[in-house]
Formats: C-alpha cells, sequence, structure tokens
C-alpha cells in the first residue's frame, strides 16, 4: 500500500503489487510494479511514483471504456511514460488474475490490455484456478536495417571471442518495432550466459544510438543451436 502521511496533506492510499516476471523462484527475474485500481492518479502522479518505486516499469491499471475483460494500462519507467511494454502486460494479466480482477473461466480466459500504442489481446491460461501462463500478441510491422557494426564491434559491445558469433549462418539485423533491437545471432548458450554488455564499446562503435533509458532498447541474443535464448542490456 502506498501512503502519504505528511502532516496536512490528504492520505494516498493505493495497493499495488510486485511481479517477478519470467522466473518461477520469488526475488528473481524482472519485478514490475503493477497498480491494479488507480483511478485518480494524473500522469506527474504516476511518474513520481514510478521514480519512487526505481523499478524498470510501474504499471498503473485504469478500468476500460468497452467493460469486460478490458482495462487500460500506463506504463511508466523511472524516467518517463512508455508507451508500448512486453513485461509490464505479462506482470499485469498476472496480478489481475492472482487477486481476482479478471476471472478465469474454463482453460484460457481473454484479456485487453489498451497502451497508447493500441489494444494488446492477452491470453490467461489457468490450472486449478489460477494463473499458469500469461501470453499476449500484437501485430506491428518492423523496420529492418541490414547496416549492423562490423563483426569485431559486436563482440567488443558483448565482451566475446569473435568464435562466439554465428556469422556464417546468420545475419546480424537493427530491427525496429516500436523499439529499437540489435539482433545479433549466437553460436552457443554458454556465449549467450556469457555476454556481458560493454557500453563503452557501444558508445564508440559506428552503432545508432538506440541504446537510452527512456527507450528501453536492448541488446537480444537469439541463440540458434536449438531454441532461443535472449539477454537484455
Amino acid at each position: 500500500m502506498l501512503t502519504n502521511h505528511v502532516k496536512g496533506v490528504p492520505v494516498l492510499k493505493y495497493h499495488f503489487y510486485i511481479a517477478d516476471v519470467f522466473t518461477r523462484q520469488i526475488f528473481h527475474g524482472a519485478q514490475i510494479a503493477v497498480f491494479p485500481h488507480a483511478e485518480g492518479l494524473t500522469r506527474d502522479r504516476m511518474q513520481l511514483i514510478a521514480r519512487e518505486m526505481n523499478l524498470s516499469e510501474s504499471v498503473f491499471v485504469f478500468p476500460s471504456t468497452q467493460g469486460g475483460n478490458h482495462r487500460r494500462i500506463r506504463v511508466f519507467s523511472p524516467h518517463t511514460e512508455i508507451d508500448f511494454a512486453g513485461h509490464p502486460i505479462i506482470a499485469t494479466g498476472m496480478v489481475l488474475a492472482t487477486t481476482g480482477d479478471i476471472k478465469l473461466e474454463g482453460k484460457h480466459t481473454a484479456l485487453e490490455l489498451e497502451q497508447n500504442v493500441g489494444p494488446v489481446s492477452v491470453n490467461i491460461t489457468q490450472a486449478d484456478g489460477k494463473p499458469e501462463l500469461i501470453q499476449f500478441s500484437r501485430r506491428i510491422k518492423p523496420v529492418i536495417d541490414r547496416f549492423v557494426p562490423p563483426p569485431e564491434q559486436l563482440v567488443d559491445m558483448l565482451d566475446l571471442r569473435a568464435i562466439d558469433l554465428a556469422q556464417k549462418k546468420f545475419q546480424p539485423l537493427l530491427v525496429y518495432a516500436d523499439q529499437s533491437y540489435l539482433i545479433i545471432p549466437i553460436r552457443t548458450y554458454a556465449a549467450v550466459r556469457d555476454a556481458r554488455f560493454n557500453y563503452r564499446a557501444w558508445s564508440e562503435s559506428s552503432a545508432p544510438d538506440v541504446h537510452h533509458p527512456d527507450r528501453h532498447a536492448a541488446i537480444q541474443l537469439p541463440c540458434p543451436a536449438g531454441g532461443s535464448q535472449y539477454r537484455y542490456a
């Protein structure tokens, strides 16, 4: 519960939950704050709350004019409002289903979350009356730029070796889909786990300036050797 007890100032009370996304262990994964009933909060107040929470994202949930299993959400980093973000969708679906704000009907329950960029379709899968899996889909048209930094700069950015790149079968790409992603193919799972983003090497490279704290840009490392793993910087 978020409260303000400054003398002479009305008490502000809002319940919130912190969801650990993409993990099965508490205090692991990505921590997202979710305020399931944010009615009455202004944009400035939401930004101040997100700054005080100091998590990667804080989600504020509002009723939708469509009613039913529709909600309007606004997402804030400590710095600014974010028009679209995936982790908060997962966190919001889990919190709303766990608290009973969304009633789980049958094995799958549909939910629609309206972000600044438009509606996002969410599917909640339950087991024994509890949410087990949250999935979402959104149609976008990505813009692909084949100009990327040369291999020696890519490995410097990730503190890897040239042999770790899977450049014989795959090509690194810069893809813009609401946010900018530099997609770098990596040969082994071990190299994916060992990768560490080097900010100095990035700043000295020929890569576009997409890694900005207000944009949530990421380095995405698909591992082609049987599935995919991802590490974000």
